[in-house]
């Protein structure tokens, strides 16, 4: 893949749990097997890091539009 080797973001956002096979799951190995790639989830009510990606994922327990009214 073309951008493997930039610095890429998968960000999650309004996706439900029975989504994960069809987006979370091709997300999570991208962003564990891409040097640069690093991982996002956007859902207050049900957001997960798997352990694998503790040092490249963050969770954001907020809805999406709720952070940039902080920016």
């Amino acid at each position: 893949m073309k951008n493997r080797d930039k610095k890429d973001l998968f960000l999650k956002s309004g996706v439900r749990t029975m989504a994960l096979m069809f987006i979370k799951d091709p997300f999570w190995r991208l962003t564990f097997s891409w040097p640069n790639a690093y991982y996002s989830s956007t859902n207050p009510k049900n957001t997960m890091i798997p352990p694998e990606l503790k040092e490249k994922g963050l969770q954001l327990t907020k809805k999406l539009p709720d952070y940039f009214e902080i920016l």
